[in-house]
Formats: C-alpha cells, sequence, structure tokens
C-alpha cells in the first residue's frame, strides 16, 4: 500500500509529527515499529476516498461509440445504385450485397447494427443473410414504414447512450437530430465502410500468413 501511494509518507509526517520525532511517539499508534490497527485503517480510508474521487462510477462513464447504427436499407442502396451488381435497388439480390457488406463493417469495427428495410419494397424476397444480434435485419409490415421503426428504436435506445442513423432521408433525419440522436449520410457511411475494407484487408492477409 505504501508503495502504491507514497504520498502517504508526507501525509504521515503532517498529521503525526511524532514520524520527526520517535521520542515522542504514541504508543497505542505505533508498538515495536509496527503500525497498529488504527494506522492501517486510516491508511485503507484515505486510499479509498483517493480512488472514489478519480474514478467516477460506471453509471457516469461516457459509451465508446454509438450504442447502435440503424441503416435507412434502401436509402443507402439508391445512393450506391451505381456500385450495385447489375440489378436494382428493391431486389434481393441488392439486399443481400448491403447485407454482406455491412457484416464485414460490423466484424470490423464491433459496432452492433441493424437494417431496415420496407417490407413492401421486398418483392416478398427478403435478404439470405441471417439476423443476429450483432446485425440485425428487419422489415416493416403492414402500413408501417422502415422510417417508423427507426424512429421508435431511436426512441428506446437513446437513454442508452448516443445512436447513429445512416439516411438521406431529410425528414427522417429531423426528426431523428430533434429526438436527440445523431445521423449520418449515405454516401459517408459507405466510404467508412470502403476504408475500413482497405484496412481490414491487408490485415486479414497478415493474419493468415502468420497462422500458417
Amino acid at each position: 500500500i505504501r508503495l502504491a501511494h507514497p504520498w502517504i509518507l508526507s501525509m504521515e509526517s503532517t498529521l503525526h509529527p511524532w514520524k520527526k520525532n520517535p521520542e515522542k511517539k504514541q504508543p497505542w499508534i505505533v508498538r515495536n515499529g509496527e503500525f497498529s490497527t488504527y494506522h492501517v485503517a486510516f491508511q485503507f480510508i484515505v486510499i479509498i476516498l483517493f480512488e472514489l474521487a478519480n474514478h467516477p462510477p460506471a453509471s457516469k462513464i461516457t459509451p465508446v461509440g454509438p450504442v447502435r447504427i440503424l441503416i435507412d436499407g434502401f436509402s443507402v442502396l439508391h445512393a450506391c445504385r451505381e456500385e450495385l451488381p447489375q440489378t436494382a435497388p428493391h431486389t434481393a439480390k441488392a439486399q443481400d450485397w448491403l447485407a454482406h457488406k455491412c457484416l464485414k463493417y460490423q466484424d470490423a469495427m464491433g459496432q452492433p447494427i441493424t437494417l431496415f428495410f420496407d417490407g413492401k419494397g421486398t418483392g416478398g424476397k427478403p435478404s439470405r443473410v441471417e439476423s443476429n444480434p450483432h446485425l440485425e435485419i428487419l422489415y416493416s409490415q403492414g402500413n408501417q414504414t422502415a422510417d417508423h421503426m427507426i424512429e421508435r428504436v431511436t426512441h428506446r435506445l437513446l437513454p442508452y447512450g448516443p445512436v447513429v442513423v445512416v439516411t438521406n432521408d431529410h425528414a427522417e433525419r429531423e426528426t431523428i437530430l430533434s429526438m436527440g440522436g445523431e445521423v449520418q449520410s449515405c454516401e459517408a457511411f459507405m466510404e467508412e465502410m470502403r476504408q475500413c475494407s482497405e484496412v481490414a484487408s491487408p490485415d486479414l492477409a497478415r493474419y493468415l500468413r502468420r497462422d500458417r
């Protein structure tokens, strides 16, 4: 304890003048050169107060990164239609393409993602990529839209930390901002995924070579 907190030595000299003059030491505190229970307890109390002052409770620690990234799937597909593999944005093939992109990004960054699609625009053919807690793929049903689902999920997640919504829908962006969420354009998100892929690919190659 004394090595971990050397500043206690200076405090001892101030609080206990007998340290400088052994002839005046109080026998109820030090006996035969050893610290008494009272003195050890005092040091522990000082250390605990010091640690509490410098380490805030877990509830006050701000989480690193967003709690979840919510993506308007069709908004992203329309924004990057030139990159699609010869297919229309509302096809199942396009959804699979975006889902695989998001899966690689999630694996590299570790950020949970939820991908939203309008159920009416899927033609009854959902993505073949399996939904999981790290990459959820949700479809709106009935009169509900993907925008409504995004707003509801944002409202529920905001108490736990920042939420990022990826969309180019101006009305949706304004709604999310008014709720206290964060927004990102589809183009900026796609560029971020490209940069992540460029960095992750060499790292993966080095890992595979080392594993051999």
